[in-house]
């Protein structure tokens, strides 16, 4: 965070005349934010087992409410200042008040299940469906990184009070997983900026079909978001991503009479890809194929790493 306050005292002086208020003592609170609490604030939301410095976020509040404060003053008085000196003090102070706003949203930032001030629980509850062929050792080792997954599997079993008879072979059953923060690489999701806990794990997005609430953007509810982004993956097409070009389903595979003309490995592992590229999604599973009409359909299901199941069947090909 920038903390250099080097500006002419005359400056400083003029702005505080104007305003009156003191702009020379707010930058030197900034300075000393910066220095000795803003590190707190970040090792407590980034650092297992670091305990909250409540002073810090005391100050970054009075700072914020500062920010405003000033912010309030140089709008009422932006006609008073006309010099490059001045400009340049205005920028500064504009930033300040963005990276204050930024700390204050830190636990999203890095995505922390904690919130400030506060504790949450250091894992978070996740529901998960077994695949074919996958019992609960399986799922210990390759899951919940436990190499004692020959013994630990019990505990899975226990919390959800399952008897080797409620499931099977053939997978679909939803179990509840208690994931340790930190000790999984998937529990940082990149496609996802917020705290990682409860329906916030699915991620939140714009309406595609962009429209405007309250002169700002709607964006989507949290069930709605993975819906859209399942949606907006299945109907990539090779070509649609320029970055990407070779990312989405070939359009040669969806042409044909019938759908026992498609070729299903290479749809499914282009399918799969697409899902890959979201780390917020997990379990992609095709279902079945479908040709109906002159359009072919994929039944699949999706899941994530809250309570939430999808299943849709989606067309590949429009008519």
């Amino acid at each position: 965070m920038e903390t250099n306050l080097e500006f002419d005292m005359t400056t400083i002086g003029r702005f505080s005349s104007i305003l009156r208020y003191n702009v020379e003592t707010y930058l030197n609170l900034y300075g000393i934010f910066v220095k000795n609490n803003y590190p707190s604030i970040y090792n407590y939301f980034t650092k297992p087992g670091t305990q909250p410095d409540s002073n810090s976020f005391d100050f970054l509040a009075a700072m914020i409410q500062e920010s405003d404060k000033i912010n309030a003053l140089l709008k009422v008085h932006s006609n008073s200042f006309q010099k490059i000196d001045d400009w340049n003090l205005l920028e500064f102070i504009e930033g300040i008040r963005i990276k204050l706003q930024t700390v204050n949203n830190l636990s999203k930032w890095t995505r922390s299940s904690l919130t400030q001030n506060s504790w949450s629980s250091p894992a978070i509850q996740t529901n998960y469906q077994l695949k074919r062929f996958q019992n609960l050792e399986d799922v210990t080792l390759g899951i919940l990184n436990d190499n004692n997954n020959q013994n630990d599997w019990s505990g899975l079993a226990v919390e959800n009070n399952l008897f080797e008879s409620d499931y099977s072979i053939q997978g679909g059953s939803v179990i509840e997983i208690t994931q340790p923060l930190g000790t999984s690489p998937n529990l940082f999701l990149n496609s996802i900026v917020d705290n990682l806990s409860g329906e916030k794990l699915y991620g939140i997005d714009f309406n595609n079909q962009i429209n405007w609430i309250n002169n700002d953007l709607a964006i989507l509810s949290y069930i709605d978001t993975v819906k859209q982004a399942t949606i907006t993956l299945v109907t990539i097409k090779k070509g649609d991503v320029p970055e990407f070009y070779d990312m989405g389903v070939d359009s040669s595979l969806l042409t044909g009479n019938d759908v026992g003309s498609l070729s299903y490995v290479s749809l499914i592992r282009q399918l799969t890809q697409l899902f890959a590229t979201d780390d917020s999604l997990r379990n992609f599973q095709v279902n079945s194929f479908s040709y109906k009409g002159g359009v072919s359909y994929v039944d699949f299901s999706i899941d994530t790493f809250y309570d939430l199941v999808y299943n849709s069947v989606q067309p590949l090909t429009t008519n």
